[in-house]
């Protein structure tokens, strides 16, 4: 419902509450308790018509958003690892610790983008606890 009210239509909102549902589901699988507060992030993706990449260095860019998204459930830490989850089938988990001076793993893992992120918000604001991160996505 809530993400209907935000502006997707009925049936891209019950698409993307499946995505939620799936992604909690993880969480649960991994050890969460089911009464565990969480958070919803919904993260559109984006067709860029025009000016890819110069947007990263203050240039102007055309974009669109899309209703092909990820869903994304976390779960607060009371340490600074954060474990990552995916329900793309073979995704394994993986712990990272909060710290700015994590390295990409070889191979172009799928978790180097939100270790990028990691090691970025560790860099800008030390001391943040992590999460417990499950993705699900339709793009």
């Amino acid at each position: 419902a809530l993400l209907h009210e935000h502006g997707l239509d009925t049936s891209t909102a019950e698409e993307k509450a499946a995505l939620f549902s799936e992604a909690a589901d993880v969480l649960i699988a991994a050890g969460s308790p089911a009464d565990t507060p969480a958070k919803g992030f919904f993260v559109p993706g984006r067709i860029e018509v025009m000016g890819k990449h110069t947007d990263y260095a203050g240039g102007r860019s055309l974009l669109a958003a899309i209703s092909k998204a990820f869903c994304i459930v976390t779960v607060d830490r009371e340490d600074a690892q954060c474990r990552f989850f995916s329900t793309a089938p073979g995704a394994d988990e993986v712990t990272l610790p909060m710290s700015p001076d994590l390295e990409p793993r070889q191979g172009g893992h799928w978790t180097n983008y939100p270790g990028t992120a990691l090691r970025r918000l560790s860099a800008n604001f030390p001391g943040l606890l992590g999460v417990d991160m499950s993705i699900a996505c339709d793009i």
